[in-house]
């Protein structure tokens, strides 16, 4: 029987936390790994709130109602795919967040949740606010008030991680 030789070498023990190492868990406690996922968890309450308690009003609210929800779900699901790509692989995370899709995608994300939740909040208070007083245990207002301010949130988060992906961008791209 052949004999293999093997050689062992020992390394230094990292500092980094590693739930698995098919996983790249080590960007989620860095800014962008925390924006990423203020965005989803703001994000999907968004998404919620709206499919349960706007859906039975949906025709009070006008084009509010689905301007916010196809913007909402869209930035959400961009948001749930690059969080998958950059946990399955560091380097798409490298390679992604350099190139300019990241800073367009949360900028526009940015500023489509800023219309849709202004469209959302000012629609809902003006139609669902004289129903909320008349109508005993009427949910869908004070809902949806909160839908348009966690849009409002999820807003700043996407704005926070233009910016911060348009510094890595410039840094990386323009540095001699």
């Amino acid at each position: 029987m052949p004999t293999i030789p093997i050689t062992v070498t020992s390394t230094p023990v990292s500092s980094q936390r590693k739930v698995c190492c098919v996983l790249h868990t080590e960007f989620l406690s860095r800014q962008p790994g925390l924006c990423k996922l203020g965005e989803l968890l703001f994000g999907g309450i968004c998404v919620g709130l709206m499919i349960t308690y706007g859906t039975p009003v949906w025709m009070t609210l006008g084009i509010a109602y689905p301007l916010f929800l196809v913007n909402s779900s869209a930035a959400l699901l961009f948001t749930s795919v690059s969080l998958f790509c950059y946990l399955i692989s560091e380097h798409t995370y490298r390679a992604i967040r350099t190139t300019v899709l990241e800073i367009f995608q949360n900028a526009t994300a940015s500023v489509l949740y800023a219309v849709g939740s202004g469209f959302l909040l000012m629609h809902t208070s003006f139609f669902l606010w004289p129903m909320y007083i008349i109508i005993p245990y009427f949910q869908a207002y004070p809902a949806l008030m909160t839908a348009g301010v966690f849009g409002s949130l999820c807003s700043f988060i996407h704005a926070i991680d233009a910016y911060c992906a348009y510094r890595t961008f410039r840094r990386i791209r323009f540095t001699p």
